[in-house]
């Protein structure tokens, strides 16, 4: 009983986390947004300022962190918004290309990760069905008005 209640408390409390960690995700995003339109320079330092947080939160966030990194190698001559850039030499693009592809990489795994929590769903809900099916074979051997009653209800 007591690992149950502790269960509980631990999936509540990591429920809160992820909603919070979520939020703040979207906050950053938002900021992100609007310093790219001011045409703000974008930096570890500067995005940290504007949104109250220490930088550590913005490493702390994966795609905040590589959002931040793409897009100061984008603005690394001080801050031009993007469509207002000159082309970016070979360095800012081998940069970008790195970023980019470290990006792939980071959703390559991310996807595989999905797709074996779906298959993990998938499993735990037919044993979830069958343990079902045979709690009502229990409960209808052990209170036969039940049975009479499920068979008038499907019948």
């Amino acid at each position: 009983m007591k690992k149950k209640t502790l269960d509980k408390r631990v999936e509540g409390l990591k429920a809160h986390a992820a909603e919070r960690k979520e939020k703040t995700e979207e906050k950053l995003s938002r900021i992100i947004d609007q310093m790219k339109k001011e045409g703000s320079r974008i930096s570890f330092s500067s995005v940290a300022e504007r949104a109250g947080v220490s930088r550590t939160t913005l490493y702390a966030h994966e795609r905040i962190k590589e959002r931040i990194q793409g897009l100061a190698a984008l603005s690394a001559d001080g801050g031009l918004a993007e469509k207002e850039m000159p082309q970016p030499g070979r360095t800012e693009l081998s940069d970008r290309v790195r970023i980019l592809r470290e990006q792939v990489k980071k959703l390559e795994a991310d996807k595989e990760k999905l797709i074996l929590q779906l298959v993990d769903y998938y499993e735990l809900k037919k044993e979830n069905e069958r343990l079902h099916r045979q709690l009502d074979k229990k409960l209808d051997r052990e209170n036969p008005v039940r049975e009479e009653g499920n068979r008038h209800d499907n019948g």
